[in-house]
């Protein structure tokens, strides 16, 4: 008498070594595919980031002005060892690569503080920010910036009422519309610009740009 097999037991094959070959050259066509939208998707995470960072940076100068009962403002400059210059831009208008926002006590908004808090005029520092470099160990390497950012000003002074005024130079001040753009000189992502806009009373908003691999002119440089 010949036993048989136990009821419910089924045998199960292996996979072939054709089908694994065939499912690996299946999986590397779709990550090809798929690696061109995930960069995408990244850059203008990024440029966005950097864009609402800016936003962050005018929201907070304005609060500490309306609050303080002093002048606040941004300044954006090239690099620390000529922070207290208004850096002219490759792009046009004015160099933002590094940017201050500081308490402007002696209403001298193109001066700028020390790391101290008692630079030109004794200006309080409330934030110093960077544009992220290539390098990811740190961003005082010589690594180039990931975006360009400039502006149709040097710096930017909040008086207590909230409402901003725009200085080129050292001459004085004038309430007339900001522009900030942060941009990606590459085709990808498509939209590889924002163009941050704040009107004469304060208000802001964001527009991404397609500048086709190019930065985008700034509307007005006076």
């Amino acid at each position: 008498m010949h036993s048989s097999p136990r009821a419910g037991f089924r045998s199960i094959s292996g996979v072939t070594l054709v089908e694994l070959l065939v499912t690996l050259a299946v999986l590397a066509v779709l990550a090809t595919l798929s690696a061109p939208a995930l960069s995408e998707i990244m850059w203008s995470s990024r440029l966005t980031a950097q864009a609402d960072k800016i936003v962050t940076s005018l929201q907070r100068a304005r609060s500490e002005a309306i609050y303080r009962r002093q002048p606040a403002g941004l300044k954006g400059f090239a690099d620390r060892a000529n922070d207290h210059l208004c850096t002219g831009s490759a792009s046009g208008g004015f160099d933002w690569t590094n940017l201050t926002t500081f308490v402007d006590v002696d209403h001298r908004h193109d001066r700028m503080p020390l790391p101290n808090g008692n630079g030109f005029a004794a200006n309080i520092l409330l934030e110093r920010s960077s544009v992220q470099r290539t390098n990811r160990y740190g961003q005082e390497s010589s690594a180039a910036p990931l975006f360009l950012i400039y502006s149709n000003t040097c710096a930017i002074a909040f008086h207590s009422d909230g409402m901003p005024r725009a200085a080129s130079t050292s001459s004085g001040e004038t309430m007339r519309p900001v522009e900030v753009i942060v941009c990606r000189p590459k085709a990808s992502p498509a939209q590889n610009a924002r163009r941050i806009q704040m009107t004469a009373g304060g208000r802001i908003r964001v527009v991404p740009v397609n500048g086709e691999g190019r930065c985008p002119s700034l509307t007005s440089t006076s």
